[in-house]
């Protein structure tokens, strides 16, 4: 299930599922990866199936299951693409009688904590933006890489609204900082959804990205193959050992394409567009205003 697409299917019993008075039931928590999947029926007979990774937020699908009454066997289908989930049910022994949804984004953020457990960011009408946690002088949690550079872009804009009696010097200086917000935005943004992808099921190529990030003089030194050693030993990929010694340069963006390139050509899931650097076309209509 650590994939960016997916179908996983199920029966179970429907007296079962139909039961008002069993209370919450909980019929799949699997956390894979940055991947979160939730399919859970509460006591109105509501059947909620929830999707969540970095790359496409959080998602809900919710079925009423009232109108498949007195079914003595449901399947249940859930699907899952970075284009949408859905939630099937269906009377495994009347298949006319069927039931299906598109999920849409939650107003609340499920996010996947080192330890394996949820936390739930957010809510209806709670807006929350930057989110990290430490505990112990560790991240338990922190923004996606995604929520980082939609933050920056939010954080940029609220400056630009900004006044002062100075005049010039003032519009100079927000100028400047917006331009250094968003290069800085924009690494952190390469580097984090980079190493989100491994974690999305997403995998690099390590030789061909050696190729490019490790210089010649390196590589015949025998740098590519300690390194792979070292990720062995370690349990981590190599890819995240190149990132953490800073051979790839994502401020720079042809050199961050590269990077995504490399991950892209591993993974039919490139197609998705999930292994792109981030559009720009807010970073452009930003740099519009800044400089106009």
């Amino acid at each position: 299930m650590k994939s960016p697409e997916g179908t996983l299917n199920l029966i179970r019993p429907g007296p079962e599922l139909l039961d008002a008075n069993s209370g919450n039931l909980s019929l799949i928590k699997v956390v894979t990866g940055s991947h979160i999947y939730l399919l859970e029926r509460d006591p109105q007979l509501n059947l909620r199936f929830t999707h969540s990774s970095p790359s496409t937020g959080t998602r809900s699908a919710i079925l009423d299951l009232k109108s498949l009454e007195s079914s003595e066997v449901i399947g249940i289908d859930l699907t899952w693409s970075p284009e949408k989930i859905c939630l099937y049910a269906t009377d495994v022994h009347d298949p006319d009688r069927h039931i299906a949804v598109e999920g849409t984004l939650a107003p609340y953020q499920l996010q996947v904590c080192p330890d394996g457990s949820i936390m739930t960011l957010g809510d209806e009408g709670v807006q929350v933006m930057g989110t990290r946690v430490i505990v112990g002088g560790k991240p338990l949690v922190n923004t996606t890489a995604i929520n980082t550079w939609r933050d920056t872009v939010t954080a940029i804009e609220i400056l630009l609204k900004g006044s002062s009696p100075d005049g010039y010097i003032f519009d100079t200086i927000c100028c400047c900082l917006s331009i250094a917000m968003l290069i800085t935005g924009f690494e952190t943004y390469g580097k984090r959804r980079f190493l989100e992808l491994e974690e999305e099921g997403i995998h690099a190529n390590f030789e061909e990205l050696a190729k490019k990030f490790i210089s010649r003089k390196d590589q015949d030194n025998g740098l590519r193959e300690k390194i792979a050693q070292e990720a062995k030993t370690s349990g981590i990929s190599p890819s995240k050992i190149l990132v953490d010694r800073k051979n790839i340069n994502f401020q720079n963006y042809e050199r961050c394409k590269l990077a995504f390139s490399q991950t892209a050509a591993a993974h039919p899931a490139a197609s998705s567009g999930a292994c792109k650097v981030p559009p720009h076309k807010d970073s452009t209509r930003l740099t519009h205003s800044i400089l106009s």
